[in-house]
This record gives structure tokens, C-alpha cells and sequence, in this order.
């Protein structure tokens, strides 16, 4: 009884106090400071869905930790996305804490392209909140994304979760948030990035985050970010491209609950 205790008053530090379950998917965005609602690449299956209209190949993203190193609040997540001739399809199921305390949420989204330069998403979800010896929480809900590529250099992306902020318990009243997101990528060259997101919560502060990102030997990625918040945090991380594959590490550092590793994996295919 004591850990669960322990576990239900960790987990909403540690996870967000009731952000949807995807949203610290994919170790390159964690080194980022998950400055990451306008960056391309596989992690976008979770923060911007919007971006894959533009993607020819396929991209599926595996994320694990064990976050700040307590087994009982591991996060996994995992995602496709696949091209199509009307539009890309893709789906991702990501899951957070133990057999105790945790969240889950098993999403469908559909992005479509509109000229060259614009593009739109929208994902529905099934949320699941369960406590041991306590009630199993579920509820339906939904993100509308945004991408705009403004020239060759910057890119714009918007996220909204949930505006309609869907009932987690209608007997006690209990809401899950509406989240919204605006992200901004600036490519220097072919080799470096900048990266800028604010984000806004319903329930708690704005947050603010910026991440780096610089390429060595078209293979090597060295990658660094801040984020200003309730609860500030700094990350950096490494990213390693073999043939189709680009595997990812990021080590983040936040008030209150310290050091955190991010495992990651993507993969992309014709």
C-alpha cells in the first residue's frame, strides 16, 4: 500500500499532471526540449501529425525510458506512418507508469497536403487512466495539427489536443485538458537547425522551449535544449544514422525529479 501511494503521488509529477500520453514520445525530441510541434521526422507521428502529407517513405519511432530512472514510471510509445496517394495514414499507442498508477492512449490520425506549402491532420483517440485497487478511467478524444513550410528555411506547426477538454469522469467531473501547441523550425543549412515551441495547458502554465540541432559527417547528430516552465529542465543528446535507421539518446535534467535517459529508434522504408 505504501508504494502505491508513493506511485499515485510520483506519477503526475513525473508525467505531466494529465498530458496526453504521447506527449514526451521520441528521444530526439526529448533532447530538444520537445521543442519539437514544427520539426520533421518520425517523432511527428506524435507531435505534429500534420508534417507526414509531405513524407514519401514510410516511418515508424520507438521511444523507451524508465523515466528519472523509477522503474514504476516506465513510458513506452510507438508509431507508423504510411503514404498514400489521397493522403498519409498512420496510428501510435503509448503507455505510461505500472501496473499501479499509468495512462495509455491508442491513437488514428489521417494528413493530407494542400499545395506545397500547407498541410493539415486530424487524429482521434482512446484514452485509458487506471489506478490499482481504484476505478479504470476512459474516454474519447481528439488533436487537430497544422504545417506550414514558409520557403526553404522556416517551417510553422500547431498542435491542439483535446479543446473540447472530454470528460475523464462525468460523476465526479473530472476533465482531461485542452492542450495547444505552436512550434517554429529555422534550417541555417543542411547540417543545423533551430527549433522554438510554446506550449499552453489549461491546467497550468505556459511553457517555453528552445532546441538545437547540428550534424557532423552526415551521420552524427549533436543536439541541445532548454525549456522555461513550473518545472525547467535542460537536455542534450545524441543521434547516429546507419543505412535507414537513426538511433537516439537524450539525457535531460529537471527541477525536482533530476536526471532522465531517453531511448529512441527510427525507421524509415520506401
Amino acid at each position: 500500500m505504501q508504494r502505491l501511494l508513493i506511485i499515485i503521488i510520483l506519477t503526475p509529477l513525473a508525467l505531466g499532471a494529465q498530458t496526453p500520453a504521447s506527449y514526451q514520445a521520441g528521444s530526439r525530441s526529448a533532447a530538444l526540449s520537445h521543442a519539437s510541434t514544427a520539426l520533421d521526422g518520425a517523432g511527428a507521428i506524435f507531435h505534429n501529425p500534420a508534417i507526414t502529407a509531405f513524407w514519401e517513405d514510410k516511418k515508424l519511432l520507438v521511444s523507451y525510458q524508465n523515466r528519472f530512472f523509477l522503474p514504476d514510471l516506465r513510458t513506452a510509445q510507438g508509431g507508423i506512418a504510411v503514404p498514400t496517394a489521397l493522403g498519409t495514414l498512420g496510428g501510435s499507442l503509448a503507455t505510461e507508469g505500472s501496473r499501479l498508477a499509468s495512462n495509455g492512449m491508442a491513437s488514428v490520425f489521417y494528413s493530407r497536403g494542400f499545395g506545397k506549402y500547407f498541410s493539415a491532420a486530424l487524429q482521434v483517440n482512446y484514452q485509458v487512466r487506471g489506478v490499482q485497487e481504484s476505478r479504470i478511467f476512459q474516454t474519447a478524444t481528439f488533436h487537430a495539427a497544422l504545417y506550414s513550410q514558409l520557403g526553404d528555411k522556416l517551417r510553422l506547426g500547431f498542435l491542439l489536443y483535446n479543446p473540447s477538454t472530454s470528460y475523464l469522469d462525468r460523476a465526479t467531473g473530472q476533465r482531461l485538458p485542452a492542450i495547444g501547441s505552436l512550434g517554429m523550425s529555422y534550417v541555417f543549412n543542411e547540417n543545423s537547425r533551430l527549433l522554438a515551441n510554446v506550449r499552453t495547458h489549461s491546467e497550468n502554465a505556459w511553457r517555453y522551449a528552445l532546441g538545437y540541432e547540428v550534424s557532423l559527417l552526415d551521420a552524427l547528430y549533436l543536439r541541445a535544449g532548454a525549456a522555461l516552465a513550473q518545472r525547467s529542465s535542460i537536455s542534450a543528446g545524441l543521434g547516429l544514422d546507419w543505412k535507414n535507421l537513426q538511433f537516439n539518446l537524450a539525457y535531460q535534467y529537471q527541477q525536482v525529479l533530476r536526471s532522465n535517459l531517453v531511448y529512441g529508434l527510427q525507421w524509415r522504408w520506401p
